[in-house]
């Protein structure tokens, strides 16, 4: 047998054909700053190890600046937004919906977010588009909670999200029998 992009072709005499290959899926990797920092390392790791043959990543990032050239030094195809607080609610609208049509545009499969700004956005863009959300907590959330991380906590119900937890692998409002990324169909 023969392999020709992605899929098996045999002789007839062979009498098999492997199935072809599934496409990766598009995932799209939200970050609310555009600089290094802790977050932006595990991050930039994450895109490193992501095995290309299943998933297709894109960054959008929630500022602009140097991290975008370390994004595509990966590889990694990058957008940016000007940055806003999320308080400056014609902003965070104008940022929602730039996203949903990122989504759309590129036929995202994947929400991957850190962080209590970009899962407050996923948790939006999860309810506009149905895509599926994975949630990645790099820091404890503050005691007491802000009036944004009491949002980003309901945005967990507005919609399919899994998420990964600081110190856990992955956790669910509902089991849903994930280890990791490469537990996902």
């Amino acid at each position: 047998a023969t392999v020709d992009e992605g899929r098996s072709r045999s002789p007839k005499s062979e009498g098999f054909a492997l199935a072809p290959a599934a496409p990766p899926r598009r995932l799209l990797v939200l970050e609310p700053v555009a600089e290094r920092g802790g977050a932006q390392v595990v991050m930039l790791d994450l895109l490193r190890g992501l095995d290309r043959s299943r998933f297709r990543p894109h960054v959008a990032l929630l500022a602009q600046g140097p991290l975008a050239d370390e994004v595509l030094s990966l590889g990694v195809s990058v957008s940016s937004f000007p940055a806003h607080r999320v308080r400056t609610v014609g902003a965070t609208a104008r940022a929602i919906g730039w996203l949903v049509r990122l989504i759309r545009e590129r036929g995202i499969e994947l929400l991957h977010t850190q962080g209590t700004k970009t899962h407050f956005y996923g948790g939006l863009v999860r309810l506009l588009t149905g895509v599926r959300e994975l949630w990645h907590l790099y820091d404890p959330p503050p005691d007491p909670p802000t009036f944004i991380d009491r949002l980003r906590d309901q945005a967990a119900y507005w919609g399919w999200s899994i998420g990964v937890d600081y110190g856990e692998p992955f956790f669910s409002r509902e089991s849903i029998g994930l280890r990791g990324l490469s537990d996902l169909p």
